[in-house]
């Protein structure tokens, strides 16, 4: 006659429900599924500024401090603003209006045109801008466009300031609307601060 002990009896009656509860597990778990792609976090600096007051350029503003800024051509007043920590820049250019008011709107339709050549690719939203400085616009383009903020500012009748946005970088716009939504705001901090010098 075989004798077997409490304890082992417990066991194998034990074994089936462990059994059942581990399965009931796994079978409630959902199909798999690919989850969308995740972006990586982008940290954003602490709004800071800096004067731009370059011997020769007819402008004085004040650009973000983590931009660092680098000459193009010293005698041209063509610059660049590079933001290391977002990979990308801005690039300046300044347009000699010849002092007069019907060239300075021309100059003013003429950029008009040539940003909304790029709604073949995407949609343009435009921010107008006043200060006492004079008046421009702000215009940010959404899609797949090779800049997305550009903007135009200039006191109508002596200098205007022209500015395109670049990433150096592969990604795509929708994946890069934070740094851009963040630098839209210096952009116009920039324009609000321009102050032209008085024509000679």
């Amino acid at each position: 006659m075989k004798v077997t002990s409490p304890g082992l009896l417990r066991e194998k009656r034990l074994l089936p429900l462990l059994f059942v509860a581990v399965l009931s597990l796994y079978a409630c778990e959902p199909d798999p599924y690919p989850r969308p792609r995740g972006y990586h976090r982008i940290e954003m600096p602490k709004r800071a500024y800096q004067r731009f007051a370059q011997e020769g350029c007819p402008f004085t503003f004040e650009y973000p401090a983590y931009g660092v800024l680098k000459m193009v051509n010293r005698d041209s007043c063509f610059f660049d603003i590079h933001f290391p920590q977002f990979n990308c820049y801005w690039h300046l250019t300044t347009r000699q209006l010849g002092g007069s008011l019907k060239k300075g709107i021309h100059a003013f339709e003429d950029y008009r045109e040539v940003v909304y050549k790029h709604t073949r690719k995407g949609t343009v939203r435009e921010f107008p801008i006043e200060s006492k400085a004079g008046l421009g616009t702000l215009y940010q383009l959404s899609g797949n466009v090779p800049s997305p903020l550009y903007f135009f500012f200039g006191d109508s009748t002596h200098t205007a300031l022209e500015c395109s946005f670049y990433f150096s970088t592969g990604e795509k716009n929708d994946s890069l609307a934070p740094v851009i939504d963040f630098l839209r705001e210096d952009m116009l901090h920039l324009l609000r601060t321009v102050a032209f010098k008085p024509a000679s």
